[in-house]
């Protein structure tokens, strides 16, 4: 998904950059713990620091969202929805890009915009008056979503831009 919305924000003239091109955790070469909770974690902050290091006026992190499942009769296995997160800092305007995002997808029927404060868009926040925020693109321990994360990736590429274009225009 995130190369397919990298594509259509530079058919609209943005400059993107990926702070991940692959399944490969992105860290910086003297990190050397070896368990994947601190890698994941590390890997997160590095994502921020990265895009802050270029200059990127904007910062948007994507993710697929789970919930322990013990068995099909486990009602979790029924949450779902868009959601967008940002870190609750009078310095950007991070809740304003979350609301375009949340305002310019159709393809997930629930969503809604969250204050958080995970490690990716606390570092990305800090020191900074640029926008960011951390998107969750359904669920992928709900057959529903996980169907329209598959099927519809062209679809929620589209609608990210739109509310990244949105963003701009006002």
């Amino acid at each position: 998904i995130a190369k397919k919305l990298k594509t259509k924000l530079e058919q609209n003239n943005y400059t993107v950059i990926l702070t991940r091109d692959g399944e490969f955790l992105p860290l910086p070469s003297d990190y050397t713990a070896t368990d994947q909770s601190s890698k994941r974690k590390r890997s997160l902050k590095y994502r921020a620091e990265f895009a802050k290091e270029k200059n990127a006026n904007m910062f948007i992190s994507l993710h697929l969202n789970s919930v322990e499942v013990t068995d099909d009769k486990d009602k979790r296995k029924d949450i779902n929805g868009f959601n967008v997160y940002y870190y609750d800092s009078t310095k950007t305007n991070s809740k304003k890009l979350s609301e375009k995002l949340l305002e310019a997808n159709t393809v997930f029927t629930d969503g809604e915009v969250k204050i958080e404060d995970f490690a990716v868009i606390v570092t990305w926040s800090k020191d900074n008056t640029n926008p960011g925020c951390l998107v969750e693109l359904g669920y992928i321990t709900n057959a529903d979503d996980l169907k329209k994360q598959k099927e519809k990736q062209d679809d929620i590429a589209k609608e990210l831009c739109e509310g990244i274009k949105k963003y701009y225009e006002n």
